[in-house]
Parts: C-alpha cells; sequence; structure tokens
C-alpha cells in the first residue's frame, strides 16, 4: 500500500512529505536519536492537502514522538524496578538455604516463577562434568533420563558456553547434543543456557526450555536470568 510505503520511507529519512497528488501527507515521529515511526493521514478524493496542514501535523508528529518516549522510559524503569525487587528478595531467600542442593532447587522454583519457560532444569558442576541438580516442568520419565546423564563441561552443548556472564540460545548442533545425551524433547523446542560463574568459577548452568514459536527469551526475561544466576553464584560460594 501507498501508505505504508510512505511511512517506511519517512521512518527511513526522517523527512515529511506530501503524496499522491497532495491526497496523502506523512510525517515521521523523530526522537532524540533515531525515528519512533511515522504518522499518515489520507484526505477524502479530489481534496489536497497544503503546506499548512503538512505543518499542523509535523507538531502532531513531534508530540507523538515525545509521548512514546516517555511510555518506553517509564516501561524499562518499571522493568528495571521489578527485576531488582525480585533479584533482592531471591536473594535473601537463597541466604536461608543451607546446602547446594536446596540453593538449586530455590533456583528452579525462582526460574520457573519469574521467567516465561515450558520447562527448566539446573545442573551443578563436579570437576569437569556437570549433573541434574533440580528441575521443574519434566515428565518423571524425563526426569529419570537427566538424572542418569553426566554432562561433560568440554562437549556439547556446555562447550564454549561456560566461559562468559551471558545469556546463550542453543544452536542446532548443541540442542541435538543435549537431547542425545538427556532425551530431553529435540523437535518443538528452543533451549537457554546461563552459565552460573565463569571460566575456573564456574559452579552450575542453568537450562530453559521454550516452545520454538516462543523461541529466545525477552529481554527482560534475560535480564532476569542473568540476575538470578549472579545470585546463584553468591549463594553457592558461600556454602
Amino acid at each position: 500500500r501507498v501508505g505504508d510505503e510512505a511511512a517506511a520511507r519517512a521512518a527511513v529519512d526522517g523527512r515529511t512529505r506530501i503524496l499522491v497528488g497532495g491526497e496523502m501527507m506523512v510525517a515521521p515521529m523523530l526522537g532524540e536519536d533515531d525515528v519512533v515511526g511515522a504518522i499518515v493521514v489520507s484526505g477524502p478524493r479530489g481534496r489536497a492537502f497544503d503546506m499548512l496542514d503538512l505543518g499542523v501535523l509535523e507538531v502532531v508528529a513531534a508530540h507523538s514522538a515525545v509521548a512514546c518516549r516517555n511510555v518506553r522510559l517509564y516501561a524499562s524503569m518499571r522493568e528495571a524496578a521489578e527485576i531488582s525487587e525480585a533479584m533482592l528478595e531471591l536473594g535473601q531467600a537463597l541466604a536461608t538455604q543451607v546446602s547446594v542442593k536446596a540453593v538449586a532447587e530455590m533456583l528452579a522454583r525462582s526460574v520457573d516463577r519469574l521467567v516465561e519457560c515450558a520447562a527448566m532444569s539446573v545442573w551443578l558442576r563436579s570437576d569437569q562434568h556437570l549433573e541434574l541438580a533440580a528441575h521443574v516442568g519434566y515428565t518423571p520419565r524425563e526426569v529419570g533420563r537427566m538424572e542418569a546423564a553426566s554432562l561433560a563441561a568440554a562437549e556439547a552443548p556446555f562447550a564454549g558456553n561456560l566461559e562468559t556472564r551471558s545469556v546463550v540460545v542453543l544452536d542446532s548442533d548443541e540442542a541435538d547434543a543435549l537431547a542425545a545425551a538427556t532425551g530431553l524433547p529435540r523437535h518443538g523446542a528452543t533451549y537457554t543456557l546461563v552459565p552460573i560463574g565463569e571460566r575456573a568459577g564456574n559452579r552450575a548452568a542453568i537450562l530453559v526450555q521454550r516452545g520454538r514459536r516462543r523461541g529466545a527469551p525477552s529481554t527482560r526475561d534475560a535480564r532476569m536470568l542473568l540476575g538470578i544466576a549472579d545470585q546463584a553464584l553468591l549463594a553457592i560460594d558461600n556454602r
């Protein structure tokens, strides 16, 4: 459609313009460092817009851009406050756990409550292997297979993914390796790995399972997972 194409061009070049013989006009919604969007107005057939109309639309677009920026800022601040509050509560709860196993179980319940997922598991490191310590959302049969697995830290899906503080969506080969080693479902699932501790300081890992349509965790969930991993590292190191 002409209007869609005009809006797309305005969003790219930031220019206000009158189109289609004067029957349509478009104005970009300019933010401080980017273009938030664009407003397209179509008039009745035979009625041409003039520069005065375009000036009014520019003012509306400017005010709309400010409103959108304020909404984004508010949402970002609210998200940051939510994550900070959740991490404070989690840190207090983890401090009361008397063993690393109890910490892992608390982590599993916390991830299930705070992050959108279909299932998740916590794997504790023992020398050069990781073993299942806690889980949520799996069937008894799946749990039995995971408990029987001892996953090498130097092999997929962990190889190379325990080096940095990050949220890693497993690629196809890594997900295949995880499914082969643990019997977890491969088709229709996306797996995300979050290390607890980095490199030689690695203590454990969180694996989050989501439906394929869900894909990677949202920005909010990724920040939440990193915060959870940080709190978990402190709790494990203090045991």
